[in-house]
């Protein structure tokens, strides 16, 4: 019986060893190139409180940069540098920039816009690209209250929301699950590569997302992240705007089929996931202008947002702006900032 257990334990220890191996190698390769999907890679380091944070050692110049402090920004002190106005951006994969070369998320045009145009004279601006690709509402409120914040921010810009929306739609959701937290088992190379075999094939995975009615209680814990968020700044006294999310085919677009196929691909208008992404999104906006309103704090429109026309020249999907995209969203927000001379206030 020990020989047998012995046997079975030296087994499994012989093929973990060789996945590790196989994966390590793979890893490296895709280190230096995009994967199918055309993301870059980085490995993620396991958080407690985060769920997970982005890894510094991951980074590849001229692919995806991350500074040591795990944000896809370039390098900052944590001391403020004087005469400085500093800004950090919350949100996800849309803040960090999902298949946009580095130097071209809209926090990092957003400083080039705002130190070769300065609307002040004698400042200097810098933007620090918190988002974090995957990152719900919970996550950035988190992150702002735990490191963020450390950098001493004259301004928030906080656009978080996609995320949420689309566990909005998965039947076992819980407000635990927004953190993401990795099993024990993912340490395991065996266990990622039968996860990988698993996800190869849906009808074998249970926890997929289900287009049945919108859960009211995920747009309820939204708001509740983005109020404390608010109420935390706010007793800093630190500025806050909101900026709506871009959406390459909104509920209230008019009618335009390369975008419509941007975003849904060959369904129709009728289609149950149609439908309930578009309402979803409607639901946010709607509780977006109710916080701004409530709080009276500005809701700047991202330019890529809903009722906007001719959207799908930037956009590599139905929420990811591509290099263009960033562009519109920094210059709005630079205009914003221009217009209202908000700065201080």
């Amino acid at each position: 019986m020990l020989f047998a257990l012995v046997a079975v334990f030296l087994f499994f220890s012989l093929v973990e060893i060789s996945l590790r191996l196989i994966l390590y190698v793979k890893e490296n390769q895709e280190k230096v190139a995009f994967n199918k999907d055309r993301n870059s890679l980085f490995k993620a380091i396991p958080d407690d409180y985060l769920g997970y944070t982005m890894n510094p050692e991951s980074s590849v110049p001229g692919y995806i940069e991350i500074n040591s402090f795990g944000y896809r920004s370039k390098e900052v002190t944590l001391k403020k540098p004087e005469n400085t106005y500093r800004i950090v951006t919350l949100g996800g994969s849309s803040t960090a920039g999902y298949e946009v070369w580095p130097g071209f998320n809209y926090p990092a045009i957003l400083e080039h816009l705002l130190n070769n145009n300065p609307p002040f004279a004698n400042m200097n601006y810098e933007v620090i690209n918190g988002g974090v690709g995957g990152y719900t509402s919970i996550q950035a409120y988190r992150s702002l209250v735990r490191d963020l914040i450390r950098f001493k921010p004259d301004l928030v810009i906080w656009m978080s929301g996609w995320n949420d929306l689309i566990q909005s739609f998965n039947d076992n959701w819980n407000p635990g699950l927004l953190l993401q937290k990795k099993s024990m088992l993912s340490r395991f190379a065996l266990y990622k590569t039968l996860k990988k075999i698993l996800d190869r094939f849906p009808a074998i995975i249970t926890a997929k997302e289900q287009y049945t009615t919108f859960n009211q209680e995920v747009l309820l814990h939204y708001r509740v992240n983005t109020e404390n968020t608010i109420a935390f700044l706010k007793e800093k006294n630190i500025a806050i705007w909101l900026l709506s999310l871009p959406v390459v085919y909104g509920p209230n677009d008019p009618t335009d089929k390369q975008a419509f196929q941007i975003a849904f691909g060959n369904k129709k208008n009728d289609d149950e996931e149609v439908k309930m992404t578009l309402s979803s999104y409607e639901h946010y906006l709607n509780l977006m202008k109710d916080l701004s309103s409530e709080n009276n704090i500005p809701l700047v429109n991202s330019g890529l947002s809903d009722g906007t026309t001719g959207k799908s020249y930037f956009f590599s999907d139905i929420l990811h702006p591509n290099n263009s995209g960033n562009k519109v969203i920094a210059y709005n927000l630079y205009k914003h900032l221009i217009d209202r001379n908000n700065f201080y206030k």
